[in-house]
């Protein structure tokens, strides 16, 4: 009965406390002290249960709070290593980003100042990214490129093509000289390009190798035209070995069978090689003549003309020296001959390494020549006799004709004797001259005109400081038939200068000149400035002898007269300088 009491009180107890119902007034406002007492002892006995149990529970369960106490000390321990990994690693991580970040910004800077062009460009052919080098070199911002084709710029179709192939493929890199295209000019880029993340994406590396390409294309061309050239030179040099076997040929075939003596020495003058006209025209044979100094054959006085041509061919200042020398035969005879050296052989330096020897057997026409000379000397001495004699059979004729006119009292006949003898003292004064002359052939003419003159003004008894007189030649010497000639009309033109043109003794002037003009006519000029001709004497038809005399020989001659009375009187003739008989 107690007990359900108390269970109901505690039951109630609880409710009503839960419930704010019950509490301690109220409760010992419902119990009496009796069976509170009687309460409080069931209360105590259930207490006592209830901590038995407590015990008894607390005992079973003290092995389990003990594991659960080592495990929470594990577990604080376990807690606190996790901490202090995940502390270390939250550091290691923060670290290890920021040196990610710092390789990063590196590794950017590093792109961005390769100087060759960097590209990412995704599977499906697409840029990720482009370097600052790469987006300068086609003049456009990075960002242009992110997200655009690769063709998008329509500057290297090549560069396309490779990386679409590329990006296709299963190889992991490639590379390819590409050509691009920028401002219409060509650049050329190798590209490496690189696929990571299993393909999914590929970077490209674009150096510049334009100047290489270009010296690769310039070595080409050249190396094309130096084949060409080579194949040309080697075509040239077959052409010239062949003309050069052909001509050593023609020239051995020469030498060997040449009428003239050749032989070839070197710089010491020993004798190399020799044909056989060379032995013939000596008198050794070749075997010999290789045993001797080129120096042993040659005449001794005639060493020193040896020499001199080399002074000219050592220097190269000419090709060949021809001379005329003589040598010594085998058997003591003395031979004339007609030399030819000339430098077979000079050394890169240009020095001469052989001689050429050409000669020709003149001793007889050395010998004919002397003969000849000798004759030439005979009739030379003849020939001056013969001028001579002609001059003193003239000399004669004036003689007579200067004794015959002291026989005559009339005056005209006296001046026509006198006359006479003038031309033909004229004419041995030619004579006169060519027989005391070096040259038989022509006439020294200014001193003949020099001598004829003075021998006039004497005979006419003029003084030369009343009357002047002016010579002056400045032509070739004369032939004697053209001397002969000129001399009878200046004799004429001068005396009737002296005997008619001055008057009473009055001063005056002779000009003689003689010349040639651009066409090679001579130009034969007398003149005085005496009173002149008479103006009714006509030139052409006048009878006076010594005026046709004057146009007869000027006919022979083969010229023509110009009169000129303007002032005094100016005779002009003019004629070639050969004349035609």
């Amino acid at each position: 009965m107690e007990q359900q009491q108390l269970a109901q009180v505690l039951e109630t107890g609880d409710i009503g406390e839960l419930l704010g119902i019950i509490n301690q007034p109220n409760l010992l406002t419902t119990l009496d002290s009796t069976q509170m007492c009687r309460i409080i002892k069931g209360l105590g006995q259930v207490v006592e249960q209830q901590t038995a149990q407590l015990n008894q529970v607390n005992q079973q369960l003290q092995p389990e709070i003990t594991n659960c106490k080592q495990a929470h000390e594990k577990w604080k321990q376990g807690d606190q290593q996790l901490e202090y990994q995940f502390q270390k690693q939250t550091t290691e991580l923060s670290e290890a980003n920021h040196q990610l970040r710092q390789a990063k910004e590196q590794l950017e800077a590093v792109l961005d100042a390769v100087p060759g062009a960097v590209s990412w460009i995704s599977a499906d052919g697409r840029y990720l990214g482009v370097n600052r080098h790469l987006a300068q070199s086609l003049q456009l911002p990075p960002e242009t490129f992110v997200g655009q084709e690769l063709g998008f710029l329509e500057s290297s179709p090549q560069f396309v093509g490779f990386m679409t192939q590329f990006l296709a493929c299963r190889d992991s890199g490639s590379s390819q000289v590409v050509e691009l295209k920028v401002k219409n000019s060509s650049r050329y880029y190798l590209i490496a390009a690189q696929k990571y993340q299993q393909g999914a994406a590929a970077v490209c590396v674009g150096i510049d190798i334009t100047q290489h390409k270009q010296a690769e294309l310039a070595l080409q061309q050249l190396n094309q035209e130096l084949e060409l050239r080579v194949e040309q030179r080697t075509s040239d040099l077959r052409e010239v070995n062949e003309q050069l076997r052909k001509s050593e040929e023609q020239f051995r075939l020469i030498f060997e069978l040449s009428p003239m003596g050749m032989a070839i020495t070197s710089t010491d003058n020993s004798v190399l090689k020799v044909n056989q006209a060379f032995c013939d025209t000596v008198g050794y044979t070749a075997e010999e003549l290789r045993q001797k100094k080129a120096t042993d054959i040659i005449y001794p006085d005639d060493f020193t003309i040896n020499l001199t041509p080399n002074q000219e061919l050592w220097p190269g200042r000419t090709s060949h020296f021809q001379m005329e020398n003589r040598l010594l035969s085998k058997d003591g005879r003395v031979i004339h001959v007609l030399t030819k050296k000339a430098v077979l052989v000079r050394d890169a330096q240009g020095k001469p390494r052989k001689f050429l020897y050409q000669i020709v057997d003149i001793t007889e026409r050395k010998q004919a020549e002397n003969q000849v000379r000798a004759s030439l000397t005979e009739k030379e001495v003849l020939l001056k006799e013969i001028h001579h004699r002609v001059k003193n059979n003239l000399q004669i004729i004036s003689s007579l004709l200067r004794l015959q006119s002291r026989q005559l009292e009339d005056p005209q006949a006296l001046s026509l004797f006198k006359d006479s003898q003038h031309r033909v003292q004229s004419m041995a004064l030619i004579h006169q001259q060519l027989y005391q002359s070096p040259n038989l052939a022509q006439i020294n003419f200014g001193k003949y005109i020099q001598t004829l003159t003075n021998n006039l003004f004497r005979s006419y008894g003029i003084n030369r400081q009343t009357i002047a007189l002016n010579i002056e030649v400045t032509t070739a010497p004369l032939t004697i038939d053209v001397a002969i000639t000129c001399g009878l009309i200046i004799n004429e033109l001068v005396s009737n200068s002296l005997k008619y043109a001055f008057h009473e003794h009055k001063e005056g002037k002779i000009e003689i000149s003689l010349s040639s003009d651009q066409q090679g006519q001579l130009i034969l000029t007398v003149s005085d400035n005496g009173i002149g001709l008479p103006d009714n004497l006509d030139f052409q038809s006048t009878k006076s002898l010594g005026l046709s005399i004057v146009r007869n020989l000027t006919a022979q001659l083969g010229g023509n007269i110009i009169l000129d009375c303007s002032q005094g009187t100016r005779l002009k003739i003019n004629f070639p300088h050969s004349l035609d008989l």
